[in-house]
């Protein structure tokens, strides 16, 4: 009997954030992606519950957000980013 996995873990990823100008303003961004597991990853989805590989934030105050990927078997990933809100 031969049992296959994938060849490395699944991993969730944000690749690039900025942070939010001043306050008010509406220029926050983030991007991610997910890699291991087993492909395709079908559901992407953010704690802001978007499910894009990349969002655009205007929150009130300095912010943590999750991004979350899930593989094809429903194995999901996490990661986090803070995106900071001057004054």
């Amino acid at each position: 009997m031969t049992i296959s996995g994938p060849v490395s873990p699944l991993a969730a990823s944000v690749s690039a954030s900025f942070d939010v100008s001043c306050f008010g303003g509406s220029d926050g961004s983030a991007a991610a992606s997910g890699s291991g597991g087993t492909a395709p990853y079908p559901d992407y989805f953010w704690s802001t519950s978007q499910s894009t590989l990349s969002i655009n934030v205007s929150p009130p105050d300095t912010t943590i957000y999750y991004f979350y990927a899930t593989d094809y078997k429903g194995c999901v990933g996490v990661d986090s980013l803070s995106v900071n809100v001057f004054t």
